[in-house]
């Protein structure tokens, strides 16, 4: 439906929740370089709609268990047509934190029900690329179970960004820093 009704020119409204990196982080400009500034261009261009309006629902240092309760202030207040959800880097991968599972599903379900399409991602940091990194073995498959439930999007930039390396197409260091 997205897809629909982007190609036909309709005002569609994308909100970016997560924390740092989703705000823009090591970005030169977080309103025109982040990740979320990029891909909301990008969707303008891809179905040349200049009514796609990216918005800005991240707080660096924040995981899911206070995304939970911004729902209402900080995506929900843009009427969204697509939310990009990001906390995988904030809510500790390693190991399971208190709540944050439970919160991050949370914001997941309740956008599903409500009918607002909704892209998972994992984004990388710097020790994700190392030759030999520590998987994150209890957050990232529970992510990927969760958007396997409630059918999500899905975008795996550690996958991505350690091919480039494994390959020899790029390296950690020009992936990661100086910046964007």
């Amino acid at each position: 439906d997205f897809d629909r009704r982007a190609r036909a020119g309709e005002k569609l409204n994308v909100v970016f929740l997560g924390g740092s990196l989703t705000w823009g982080a090591a970005a030169t400009d977080p309103m025109q370089t982040s990740y979320r500034a990029l891909i909301g261009k990008r969707l303008q261009e891809f179905y040349d709609n200049p009514r796609i309006t990216p918005h800005d629902a991240a707080i660096g240092g924040t995981g899911s268990h206070l995304g939970v309760f911004r729902l209402d202030r900080d995506v929900l207040r843009h009427q969204p047509d697509l939310v990009c959800v990001e906390f995988a880097v904030n809510d500790h991968p390693f190991s399971i934190y208190p709540g944050r599972l439970e919160a991050y599903e949370a914001i997941v379900r309740r956008l599903v029900l409500a009918g607002i399409p909704v892209v998972q991602g994992l984004l990388a940091v710097k020790q994700d690329l190392a030759p030999d990194p520590v998987e994150k073995r209890v957050l990232d498959p529970e992510h990927k179970k969760i958007s396997q439930a409630y059918h999500t999007g899905f975008g795996d930039t550690v996958a991505l960004m350690r091919a480039k390396v494994a390959s020899g197409e790029a390296n950690a260091d020009d992936l990661w820093y100086p910046f964007d």
